[in-house]
């Protein structure tokens, strides 16, 4: 089966996840994302992503439309150890790093957390995220139990703003801080 076909029908709804993926040249009701150049208009409602629009909207690394709420629910899967979808063991190698590539901090499905890197300063050295070029950051702690969720619209109206990296270690660093005990 394909892999939006497998993730919606199968995967999303055992998770209470309604996230979709816009198809082709199918428009999901969502914001704008830029004016693109390359399309000759305004994207909104279908991946951004140029790669992933010439795949017809699917691909691992973009497309997918969810809420903030969805993303966390999808982030809790790994960190509560595959949530009867996958097993602990298939959980665990997804999201350790194990040197797959000489000198990456990868994990097969996530990038590994670094110190100042977008998921701040103050996660643990388990954690594990992925950021999307629209905005989206989503980083998953197991030292915490807790999954970072940030939903943004920043290449709005143009890809040439690149305020979104401190925006990003912001937000996790806010998080975690009020986090602390005194």
């Amino acid at each position: 089966t394909t892999l939006d076909r497998l993730l919606v029908t199968d995967v999303y709804p055992r998770l209470g996840v309604e996230a979709q993926f816009a198809l082709g040249n199918e428009a999901l009701a969502a914001v704008p994302t830029e004016e693109d150049s390359w399309r000759g208009r305004l994207v909104r409602g279908q991946v951004h992503d140029e790669n992933a629009f010439a795949m017809g909207g699917v691909s691992g690394h973009a497309g997918l439309f969810a809420t903030a709420d969805d993303v966390a629910r999808i982030g809790n899967l790994f960190l509560g150890g595959g949530g009867g979808l996958i097993s602990p063991a298939l959980s665990r190698r997804i999201t350790r790093r194990d040197g797959l590539l000489e000198g990456s901090g990868r994990t097969l499905l996530f990038g590994g957390y670094t110190p100042g890197s977008s998921g701040g300063s103050m996660l643990s050295p388990r954690a594990f995220g992925h950021t999307g070029f629209t905005g989206t950051s989503l980083w998953c702690d197991p030292a915490t139990d807790l999954c970072l969720v940030l939903l943004t619209n920043r290449v709005h109206p143009t890809r040439d703003n690149s305020k979104i990296t401190a925006a990003r270690r912001g937000f996790a660093d806010l998080v975690m801080s009020s986090l602390r005990t005194p």
